[in-house]
C-alpha cells in the first residue's frame, strides 16, 4: 500500500498502533486508503494493483486494527498540486493571438529587461553550463518540466534539494550531494563593486557574517542555507495564498515576507559557484505557486536584489512581478516587450541600459496605495483569475 512521505515520494508505512493504520502519522480508514491510492495511480505516483492485490496488502499491513475517521490530508495536497501545475504551467498551455502561437512558458526565468531578446537572448553570454556549452534555456527548462508534476510541489525544500536544482541549472557533473563542488566560500557583497556596500535588505535576519570582508567556509554557506530555509518553513506554516483576489499584497498576504527574505538571504548567502541567481529565482516561482499563486516576472532577479534596502523594497519587488505576469496572461504577452532592446553585455551582472529602463516601467505595473495590478493599454483579453466583484 502507498501513501506519501514526507518528501513527496510514494512509501508505505504500515503501522497499527492506536487502533488504526497510519499514513505518514495520520490515522486513516481502510477504504479511504484504497480511494486515495487511486488518485495516486490517476497521477502516476503509485503502481496499479487489482482488488484481490490491495485486499491481501491492507490485511497483512492492517491486521485487527478497527477502521478510524476518514482523513483528506492526502487527497487535498494532490488537489493542492494539481492546481499548481496549472498555474504553473499557464504562460504556455494558453494559445496567444500570436501568429506563430509561440509557447510563453520561459517568460519567468528570464530577466523581464531581457524579455524582448527572447528566450534564447543569454545564448552566446558568459551564462554557459560548466561544460562550455551555452544551454541557459535549455537547462532551465529541464527544471520547468519536472514541476509539471505534482509530485514535485509535494516535496519540501531542503538544502541537498536545492543543491541538486542548482546542479541541474548549471550542468556541473557531480555524484554526490556533497561533492566539493557543490558550495563556494566566495561572496558578492564586500567583493564586487557591482554591490554597495551597504547592509542590504536582510541584515537583521542574516547577521554580520556577510558583511564581514572575509569569505565564508563553504561549512559555513551549508548552515546558513539550512537556517534559512527552515526559517522560511516556519514562517509559512500552513499559510496560502489567495489566488482568485486581484489585490496582490491582500492576496499574498503572510506569505510575502517570508517569500521575500528567503529570496534575499539567498542572494546574500551565495552559496554555489554559479547560476545562483537562476536557483533563488526558480525556488521563488515554484515557492509562489505551490503556496497556491502563480509564477513572476522579475525585472531582474540577478544583482538588482543587492541594491534594495530593506525586506519592504523585496516585497514590492515581487508585488510588480506579480502584476507583470498579470498582464502578460491577460495580453499574451510580456509587458516588458514593448521595451526596445541592446543586446546584453555578455554578463547579466553588468548593469545596462534593459536593466534601469525595465525597472522603472515595472513602477507602472503596480499601485502599491490602492494594492491593484495596473491593466496595460493593450489587453486583448481578460483573464478569469480574479474575481471582478472583489474590491
Amino acid at each position: 500500500m502507498t501513501g506519501f512521505s514526507d518528501d513527496g515520494l510514494h512509501s508505505e508505512n504500515k503501522d497499527c498502533r492506536n487502533g488504526g493504520w497510519h499514513v505518514n502519522g495520520h490515522l486513516v480508514n481502510h477504504h479511504y486508503v484504497r480511494e486515495e491510492h487511486s488518485v495516486l495511480v490517476n497521477h502516476g505516483l503509485a503502481a496499479a494493483v487489482s482488488d484481490s492485490q490491495y485486499d491481501a496488502s491492507m490485511m497483512a499491513a492492517v491486521g485487527s486494527c478497527r477502521p478510524e475517521t476518514k482523513n483528506a490530508r492526502n487527497e487535498a495536497e494532490i488537489k493542492k498540486a494539481q492546481e499548481a501545475v496549472n498555474a504553473w504551467t499557464a504562460l504556455d498551455v494558453h494559445r496567444w493571438y500570436d501568429a506563430d502561437l509561440e509557447s510563453h512558458w520561459w517568460y519567468p526565468f528570464v530577466d523581464g529587461w531581457a524579455h524582448t531578446g527572447g528566450k534564447d537572448v543569454y545564448e552566446g553570454t558568459r551564462l554557459t553550463d560548466e561544460d562550455g556549452k551555452s544551454n541557459y534555456i535549455d537547462r532551465v527548462q529541464a527544471q520547468y518540466e519536472r514541476f509539471k508534476q505534482p509530485a514535485e510541489f509535494l516535496k519540501g525544500w531542503t538544502t541537498e534539494r536545492i543543491l541538486q536544482l542548482n546542479l541541474g541549472l548549471r550542468h556541473a557533473s557531480c555524484g554526490d550531494a556533497r561533492c566539493s563542488d557543490g558550495f563556494i566560500h566566495f561572496k558578492p557583497r564586500g567583493s564586487l563593486p557591482l554591490i554597495p556596500n551597504g547592509k542590504g535588505p536582510v541584515h537583521n535576519v542574516i547577521g554580520d557574517k556577510v558583511n564581514s570582508n572575509k569569505h565564508l567556509s563553504r561549512a559555513d554557506k551549508r548552515q546558513m542555507l539550512t537556517t534559512a530555509l527552515a526559517n522560511y518553513t516556519s514562517s509559512v506554516g500552513n499559510t496560502t495564498i489567495a489566488f482568485e483576489w486581484k489585490h496582490p499584497r491582500r492576496a499574498m498576504g503572510a506569505t510575502l515576507r517570508p517569500l521575500a527574505t528567503l529570496f534575499a538571504v539567498m542572494a546574500e548567502i551565495h552559496p554555489f559557484p554559479d547560476a545562483n541567481s537562476r536557483t533563488r529565482n526558480f525556488v521563488l516561482q515554484a515557492e509562489v505557486t505551490r503556496l497556491g499563486g502563480h509564477p513572476l516576472l522579475i525585472v531582474d532577479f540577478g544583482w538588482r536584489v543587492y541594491s534594495l534596502e530593506s525586506q519592504a523594497e523585496v516585497e514590492l519587488f515581487i508585488l510588480r512581478g506579480w502584476c507583470a505576469w498579470k498582464s502578460a496572461l491577460d495580453d499574451g504577452v510580456s509587458p516588458y516587450t514593448v521595451l526596445d532592446f541592446k543586446s546584453p553585455d555578455h554578463d547579466r551582472g553588468k548593469i545596462n541600459p534593459n536593466s534601469k529602463v525595465a525597472e522603472d516601467l515595472s513602477v507602472s505595473f503596480y499601485d502599491e496605495k490602492a494594492d491593484v495590478c495596473i491593466p496595460s493599454s493593450g489587453h486583448s483579453r481578460g483573464s478569469n483569475l480574479y474575481l471582478p466583484s472583489d474590491s
